[in-house]
């Protein structure tokens, strides 16, 4: 029998705030998507983001989703 392993998804939002040197509340104006949703997040506490907010996310940071929720 073989170990299922347990994958989970975590937002590397921070990491990617603090290497471009931008704050949530200067991200939220620029990308139009509303701060609160990039604390939670960041902070890993988002149980729903809408398509269009990582889609503003991942165009900002000129990334793909899955360099935003890598697997762990």
């Amino acid at each position: 029998m073989s170990k299922i392993q347990s994958q989970c998804l975590s937002c590397s939002l921070g990491s990617l705030l603090t290497e471009h040197r931008i704050s949530i509340y200067k991200l939220s104006k620029t990308i139009n998507v509303d701060r609160g949703t990039l604390s939670r997040m960041k902070a890993d506490k988002a149980e729903r983001v809408n398509i269009r907010d990582l889609e503003a996310i991942c165009n900002y940071f000129k990334i793909g989703l899955s360099e935003l929720y890598p697997l762990n």
